[in-house]
Order: C-alpha cells, then sequence, then structure tokens
C-alpha cells in the first residue's frame, strides 16, 4: 500500500472509530482549538496499530451505532475518552 493510500486508510478508520463511539468530529475537533493536533496523533497512533484487521472488523459489527468506547485494543481510546469527556 502506498504512503498516500495508507493515509487515507487511517484516517477513514479514525473517523469510523470516532464516529461509532459517539464523537462529532465536526463538533468536537474541527472547531476545538487542539482538533488539528488531536487529529494528526490520532491518525498517526492509528498508523501504527497492529490490529487494523481487528479495527476494520469491530467497525463493520458496530456501523451505524454509538457503541460509546473503542475497543480496548484501540491505541486511541484515551484520546477519544478525552475528546467525549469535553
Amino acid at each position: 500500500m502506498s504512503i498516500g493510500r495508507k493515509k487515507n486508510h487511517d484516517e477513514k478508520l479514525v473517523v469510523q472509530m470516532m464516529e461509532t463511539s459517539g464523537i462529532d468530529i465536526e463538533a468536537e475537533l474541527v472547531g476545538h482549538v487542539n482538533g488539528a493536533s488531536r487529529m494528526r496523533t490520532a491518525m498517526l497512533r492509528c498508523g501504527r496499530c497492529l490490529n487494523a484487521d481487528d479495527c476494520q472488523g469491530w467497525l463493520a459489527e458496530n456501523a451505524g451505532s454509538h457503541v460509546g468506547s473503542p475497543p480496548d485494543y484501540c491505541l486511541n481510546k484515551d484520546l477519544i475518552r478525552t475528546v467525549r469527556e469535553g
């Protein structure tokens, strides 16, 4: 997978994980002072994850729902919790 395709893939996973975890990206990240930094951090973490296949399966199983928390193996679970809690 090329670097550009990998970046787009990671971005999609991050966005899906945040939305499935109940985060309104537009409201909670785009307008937030640290929003761009948080998204970059989340994408970098996602790119280092060794559970991409499990993640995609989990996202498929929970598509269209707001489960509240990502799976324990998610490297962004603490960031998602922080964003959700304000």
